[in-house]
């Protein structure tokens, strides 16, 4: 079965206050870009993303195949002890933290992230191995990324 095809996902234009329609209208967009995605996919988009951004922000680097292996590792190690799923998962939400984390990985690293992985199945490329991970393991994995970005500051 061929990999389904989405739409490009675009730079955010940076925020101001207040938000001006352009940027809503970006956000939004790039959420129409994920309307495709399974959960998992969703949550691959928004791992990849956020190891790039962390690494962006000099922190653990985890972009590459074997260091999401040790991210997965990590997260395990941290957090698997504990239930993050919940019942009924909010495909909505979802996309818009798979979008914000996308924008925030490409605010933080640039054109070579964007020009590389504006893409959601070259996004999924990076580490195809997520996509057969328990959603749980995915969580655990947003959660770690997630922390270790808030210690940075980010």
């Amino acid at each position: 079965m061929a990999n389904p095809t989405f739409q490009k996902l675009v730079v955010l234009p940076a925020l101001t206050s207040p938000v001006g329609p352009t940027q809503a209208a970006t956000l939004v967009s790039n959420m129409a870009a994920l309307a495709d995605c399974s959960t998992a996919y969703l949550k691959a988009v928004t791992i990849v993303s956020l190891a790039f951004e962390l690494n962006g922000y000099s922190g653990t680097n985890y972009v590459s195949p074997v260091n999401m292996k040790q991210l997965d590792q990590d997260a395990v190690s941290l957090l698997g002890g504990i239930s993050l799923l919940v019942n009924e998962q909010n495909q909505q939400i979802m996309r818009l933290f798979a979008a914000i984390a996308w924008a925030a990985a490409a605010a933080k690293v640039g054109s070579s992230f964007t020009s590389a992985y504006s893409d959601v199945n070259a996004i999924l490329a990076f580490s195809p191995g997520l996509l057969e991970l328990p959603l749980e393991r995915l969580d655990q994995m947003i959660a770690l990324l997630r922390y270790r970005l808030a210690v940075l500051g980010a």
